[in-house]
């Protein structure tokens, strides 16, 4: 929503611009368009000049893919590491994107928290590598049985996302009985 001014050397224009909430799915891939009006000057009719189609400007269309990871978080009741039909998930759990891998959550780590089923997603995920964790003041008093990547790293996960897709393997499996949520 700003015009702007650069020499005529400057190749390099950076625009930021706010998603609005919501915006990013968090159980399937997410696709965002953009569409920015190159001009070499402003128009006549500001108001009127950056809406419609013109005769004038270049038009670039942007598409960002965006992936999602996710799964359940369960009562894993015979201990198996494996989800059966009849245990039950644990709602409440925030799982989130441990960005600096320190094992505790902090304000803006992208996150997701569990239905009554234990199902959760993060979305807006570009390719990369994640450490998807549990934050344990959510599961207190149940002790980690399984996880996607071993129990030899407790309550968090790693994965490699490609292509911006949608992965739901990132299972987490706890014992034992206690009042969960935040």
């Amino acid at each position: 929503n700003t015009n702007v001014t650069a020499p005529a050397s400057a190749v390099v224009y950076t625009n930021w611009f706010t998603v609005p909430s919501n915006t990013f799915q968090t159980a399937t891939q997410t696709l965002l368009y953009a569409r920015f009006r190159l001009m070499s000057e402003s128009p006549f009719a500001p108001a009127l000049g950056y809406s419609g189609q013109e005769d004038n400007g270049e038009v670039e269309d942007y598409l960002w893919t965006f992936g999602a990871i996710g799964d359940r978080v369960w009562i894993d009741q015979n201990t198996n590491g494996i989800r059966d039909a009849t245990e039950p998930g644990i709602a409440g759990v925030r799982v989130f994107i441990d960005l600096n891998s320190d094992g505790n959550y902090q304000a803006g780590e992208p996150t997701g928290t569990t239905d009554v089923y234990g199902v959760y997603g993060i979305g807006g995920l570009m390719t990369g590598t994640y450490t998807v964790a549990v934050d344990t003041s959510t599961v207190v008093g149940l002790t980690p049985v399984y996880d996607y990547d071993g129990t030899t790293t407790l309550h968090r996960a790693v994965y490699t996302l490609t292509n911006e897709t949608t992965i739901d393997l990132l299972d987490f499996g706890y014992l034992g009985n206690a009042v969960l949520g935040d």
